[in-house]
């Protein structure tokens, strides 16, 4: 074995930026999608690593592991709900091969798993939408705000 000299003390104890992303909205690029047993052997999940696309988080990478095979058929019901929404969101009605979705585009609701003490704190995927690019953002805030304005055009109190 080679022999390694570090010096410990000389990292910081600052939380990695690898945290948790705190939690929101996000627009994600699928990046790839593979099978991974359960570590409690009750089934598969289909897992699509996700890339996180703009922000002060872009770049940073999540996965999604919805149940495709499970011992309860609760959970692979809703592991194939999920499934079907994340292909919906890319704009595919139906899914044979999950290659087709490599560098689509779509937008998540992601949340904290606290891990309850036991497991370290981890995000998840809650839900799937379509993309919603930037541009389209800006344009629903100006017609939001429009819409406003109109609302309010015949106030006496100016602002």
């Amino acid at each position: 074995m080679p022999s390694i000299q570090i010096d410990y003390d000389s990292f910081d104890d600052a939380p990695s930026e690898m945290g948790v992303l705190p939690e929101g909205q996000y627009n994600l690029k699928v990046l790839g999608s593979y099978f991974e047993p359960y570590l409690s052997g009750n089934g598969v999940a289909l897992v699509f690593r996700l890339q996180v696309q703009d922000g002060p988080y872009s770049g940073r990478i999540l996965f999604h592991k919805p149940a495709y095979k499970h011992s309860s058929e609760k959970w692979q019901g809703k592991g194939h709900k999920d499934i079907r929404d994340l292909h919906r969101a890319c704009g595919f009605e139906t899914l044979e091969d999950t290659d087709v979705l490599d560098q689509k585009l779509l937008r998540a609701q992601v949340s904290i798993d606290t891990g309850e003490g036991k497991y370290k704190d981890r995000n998840f995927v809650r839900r799937v939408m379509k993309y919603d690019h930037p541009i389209n953002v800006k344009k629903k805030i100006v017609k939001a705000v429009e819409a406003q304005k109109e609302q309010y055009d015949d106030d006496d109190i100016p602002f």
